[in-house]
């Protein structure tokens, strides 16, 4: 019967360590979105920006233009982040596979247990 019980908890711990790393993905997702969003934002701010030049008679803008080169900037930030926020969720799976795996090293299991 100990066994079973043995058992049980290593399952459960598994199961628990599964759980989490499976909520931490899905908020990681959910902040990608997010950015992804706010990309869309962006792109939307410059060509309502484009078109009122438009309007007013330019026939041409700089990618220099102080607005578009701003908002170009706020892409790049979002998708730098979207990037970092991707790796982060690798290295979930990544940590999630060793743990489950029992492949940590020594220095990895004295960090969980402090």
């Amino acid at each position: 019967m100990g066994n079973f019980w043995t058992g049980a908890r290593k399952t459960l711990k598994v199961l628990q360590g599964k759980t989490n790393t499976a909520i931490e993905s899905g908020k990681l997702h959910l902040e990608i979105n997010q950015l992804n969003g706010r990309i869309g934002g962006v792109y939307k701010e410059i060509g309502e920006y484009v078109n009122k030049k438009n309007e007013e008679g330019y026939r041409e803008l700089p990618l220099s233009d102080d607005f578009i080169s701003e908002k170009l900037n706020e892409v790049k930030y979002y998708k730098k982040k979207i990037e970092e926020l991707r790796l982060q969720n690798e290295d979930l799976f990544t940590n999630e596979k060793k743990s489950s795996s029992g492949t940590e090293s020594p220095n990895e299991e004295e960090a969980k247990a402090e």
